[in-house]
């Protein structure tokens, strides 16, 4: 019972430990904070949150996918419908074929934005069994409802949107430099690693209390 007691007791030990050394390592690796000014993009949650999500994402990136199925559910969760964070979502079009979505989702943002995120996560969910096109998005339109289907249909007709989608790409750059690419995650100005959902949690603890813009 005694070795029991201490194996017990040298396990927590460790773990505490653990705890401690990647914290340690976190604050040592994290990159400098940068200001990123998204007024007028889509979100969700409490504007005046002490924590600010931005995720930089392209529909044609798999990488956007997976983070949209298995990590957005679990920051939803634990930091959007608990009022502890702001999540915003800079949709870029670089990929071959992802403009005139990014035209779309950004249509229904200005016509419909509460309808904005269900129509972004249907076109990934589509995405995930075949390719989606142009063609689909009035009939993903349909199926999420609620949407001003003309409004949207007008857009797509016209690229209301193709000029916005230029200048967020160029800032999106401009920010990341030579480290461009999709999936971009920030928490509070501070990039972070989109491979999994400790890493999330890991800046909100070191991050949490300050915003980028302060």
């Amino acid at each position: 019972m005694e070795r029991k007691k201490i194996v017990v007791l040298a396990t927590a030990g460790l773990a505490f430990a653990l705890m401690i050394c990647m914290g340690v390592y976190h604050a040592l690796c994290w990159p400098d904070p940068i200001e990123l000014n998204t007024e007028g993009f889509p979100s969700l949650g409490d504007k005046s949150a002490k924590v600010e999500i931005v995720l930089f994402e392209d529909f044609h990136c798999a990488h956007c996918r997976e983070f949209t199925k298995e990590i957005f559910p679990e920051i939803e969760n634990e930091y959007i419908k608990t009022g502890k964070a702001r999540y915003v979502i800079v949709l870029l079009a670089f990929m071959d074929g992802s403009k005139p979505l990014a035209n779309g989702a950004m249509a229904v943002f200005e016509s419909t934005p509460e309808r904005f995120f269900p129509f972004v996560n249907a076109i990934f969910r589509k995405m995930g069994e075949e390719p989606v096109v142009e063609s689909d998005l009035f009939g993903i339109a349909e199926e999420v409802g609620g949407i001003d289907l003309n409004y949207l249909k007008s857009c797509i007709r016209n690229h209301c949107y193709y000029a916005q989608l230029d200048s967020a790409l160029q800032w999106a750059k401009n920010v990341m430099g030579k480290n461009f690419g999709t999936p971009a995650l920030y928490v509070n100005g501070v990039r972070v690693s989109t491979t999994s959902f400790y890493d999330v949690q890991a800046a909100v603890l070191e991050f949490g209390n300050r915003r980028s813009n302060e």
